[in-house]
């Protein structure tokens, strides 16, 4: 990617400017990049977007996933059984897999 050193300025109404700034976020892009590649006949890259159900199964798994490890740890050092906590952490592994799982089946229906 070259980089930008040059600047362009030009002159628009304020209708045109909230127009070109409301395709750009409509495209998810900013107007420098909108313009540009309009302008040049380039495609418009979309910026990613990050699926907030998604992020939220994320930061839930990422809780399981700690309390898993704690408690492995302390298994490890004061060497008593926590059977049954381990496996309620499974258990909640499991649940969180079957929702990732449903969650996504359901997306690729469409």
């Amino acid at each position: 990617m070259k980089n930008k050193t040059e600047r362009i300025q030009l002159r628009v109404s304020l209708e045109d400017k909230n127009s070109i700034e409301k395709m750009a976020r409509s495209k998810k892009t900013n107007v420098s990049h909108l313009m540009v590649h309009s302008v040049l006949n380039k495609p418009i890259y979309i910026k990613w977007q990050p699926d907030i159900y998604a992020e939220e199964l994320k930061k839930e798994l990422s809780t399981i996933g700690r309390n898993l490890f704690q408690l492995v740890k302390l298994r490890r050092v004061y060497k008593f059984p926590e059977t049954m906590a381990l496996q309620n952490n499974i258990d909640e592994i499991e649940k969180m897999m079957k929702k990732i799982n449903h969650y996504y089946d359901s997306k690729s229906n469409y």
